[in-house]
């Protein structure tokens, strides 16, 4: 359902943050983070995730415009669903200290993100062609 956001011409998103939560998990395995660190870590992520959803849930779209954005914002919202899955499922860690719990977690981030990156890549798509459109009008005049 997703594509790759390499398959068509746009930005090339790097997963910083996939990466660092991989390191974290990694870390508190081993032992190298307590199990407090890697808690206080995660909830500092969704916090920022909290706020970042809040501000874009607070974007106000014309319903005139709704269906040109629709794409980007199911991939969007559903990206933001995932990754917040993930983190939850990577807290519950502190908890058990099940690693299947950081396994799925990444799992669920890893499936966020790309869906972020899809949204990220329509958006980048769609205002290309806005541009391009726009150039168009006013070359005209």
């Amino acid at each position: 359902m997703v594509q790759n956001p390499q398959d068509e011409a746009g930005p090339t998103y790097i997963s910083d943050r996939v990466k660092e939560l991989e390191d974290a998990a990694t870390k508190v395995q081993s032992g190298e983070w307590s199990v407090d660190k890697f808690s206080e870590y995660v909830d500092g992520i969704l916090q920022v995730m909290n706020e970042r959803e809040q501000s874009i849930r607070s974007i106000e779209i014309p319903p005139q415009t709704i269906d040109q954005f629709r794409a980007e914002l199911e991939a969007g919202f559903t990206g933001i669903t995932l990754y917040h899955e993930g983190l939850a499922r990577m807290a519950g860690y502190a908890e058990t200290q099940d690693p299947a719990n950081l396994t799925e977690g990444l799992d669920l981030v890893k499936q966020g993100n790309d869906y972020l990156n899809e949204a990220l890549r329509l958006n980048y798509t769609s205002q290309k062609k806005y541009e391009e459109m726009y150039l168009d009008a006013s070359s005209m005049m």
